[in-house]
């Protein structure tokens, strides 16, 4: 019932800012961690990501690739055990803040991405990925004016999105952000 932990490992540069949003996921097939997150740098926000090894208590990084090279805002990032793929999501504010997907393939202690994909032309907040591993399909969970989900679907390092649904039609104005877990048992999300 106790953690303990290494000493902490700078992951950037030091010509590196990170900006507020952060995000985590585990590539289970190269047993690595990618971690995501806005940088500021000279004032220019970009989208950057890099992939680090853990080795007993300690972690190393490799090189911090770039997958918004505008401004990438809210991000959450999920692994899609299917197709071996990292998928980071965030609100590109360079672009009407729609809101983009970049899928990642890991090579060594290198990722790179594919040409990122709008999946929703209008601005939403507080976003949320999970992976469903029986489906082998993405969940979304964000804000726009109501709590909202798409589902979608990864091919090679192109991704498709279905329609928008409804989490609830109400709003007492107090939902900040939503979450999820997947249950492997169930077969369902509980956001």
């Amino acid at each position: 019932t106790s953690i303990s932990f290494g000493s902490a490992q700078q992951f950037t540069s030091s010509s590196d800012s990170v900006d507020a949003d952060f995000a985590a996921s585990f590539d289970s097939s190269a047993n690595k961690v990618v971690f995501s997150w806005r940088n500021n740098s000279g004032g220019t926000k970009t989208g950057k990501a890099i992939v680090g090894t853990v080795s007993g208590t300690s972690i190393s990084f490799g090189t911090a690739a770039t997958f918004e090279s505008g401004a990438a805002d809210k991000i959450s990032a999920a692994y899609d055990a299917n197709a071996d793929r990292t998928v980071v999501l965030y609100r590109d504010d360079g672009n009407s803040n729609y809101t983009s997907v970049a899928v990642g393939t890991i090579s060594g202690t290198s990722i790179s991405f594919g040409t990122a994909t709008v999946w929703q032309s209008s601005s939403v907040s507080r976003t949320q990925i999970g992976f469903d591993s029986n489906s082998n399909k993405f969940l979304v969970a964000y804000m726009r004016s109501l709590p909202r989900a798409r589902v979608l679907t990864v091919s090679g390092t192109s991704v498709s999105a279905g329609s928008e649904t409804n989490i609830r039609t109400d709003t007492d104005g107090n939902i900040l952000r939503p979450d999820m877990a997947f249950s492997t048992s169930a077969n369902k999300f509980v956001v």
